[in-house]
């Protein structure tokens, strides 16, 4: 709250002194826009974003990317799931596919039903990692993992949710102490309901009782 305030501050301030358009101003505004989306403060940052979006675009480059890509953010986290989806694809076609950006495509394809094609995009995210592109290994391999079992593939999705706990496992390790985390939980979770759906209820339980320490 203190780093959103002195944020508004200075946006007020270099408004007044620089306008919409100053790259300072710009570069203030969108610092508090991942300080509202991250407090889920939606309202706020959905009326900022309008109010910059056609200036990004008039200015063109890595501003237009940035609106497009915090207000795809901003849709997603108001349920928008079509809305964010056209704003990801577009992203897409200005900057081209890296494995961050296919990881969002996925997760969304998957919010709205459209499993085959989340199924991709996941895959999609692998190969863009293997080829050394930035992106959030444990938030991929979960996802494709439980794309999988809803696609009735539980049994391939098993290695890949096992993956996604490894990867936040070592993720939470400070030294050689495992640090609890409620995304280790998750996974856990996800695992648990996986092993059950194969009848394998001694390895569901197992996941299922760490997830539930964890919790």
């Amino acid at each position: 709250l203190l780093q959103e305030e002195r944020l508004e501050r200075k946006v007020a301030t270099l408004r007044t002194r620089e306008g919409l358009t100053s790259e300072r101003t710009l570069k203030t505004i969108f610092k508090l826009l991942d300080c509202l989306i991250g407090q889920y403060k939606l309202n706020r940052t959905d009326r900022l974003l309008q109010e910059i979006s056609p200036v990004c675009k008039q200015l063109g480059g890595q501003w237009h990317t940035k609106a497009i890509q915090s207000l795809a953010f901003c849709r997603w986290k108001q349920y928008k799931f079509s809305e964010a989806l056209e704003l990801f694809l577009e992203q897409q076609a200005i900057v081209g596919a890296s494995a961050a950006l296919c990881e969002n495509i996925g997760h969304t394809y998957s919010s709205l039903g459209d499993l085959p094609k989340a199924e991709e995009y996941f895959e999609r995210a692998i190969e863009l990692m293997k080829q050394g592109s930035f992106g959030n290994r444990g938030g991929i391999y979960m996802g494709l993992g439980l794309v999988r079992d809803r696609m009735g593939k539980t049994r391939e999705a098993l290695p890949i949710l096992h993956q996604a706990l490894e990867h936040y496992q070592r993720e939470h390790t400070r030294g050689y102490e495992q640090l609890d985390s409620s995304i280790i939980a998750k996974a856990h979770m996800s695992l648990g309901k996986a092993y059950e759906k194969l009848a394998q209820l001694d390895a569901a339980a197992k996941h299922m009782a760490e997830a539930l320490r964890i919790f």
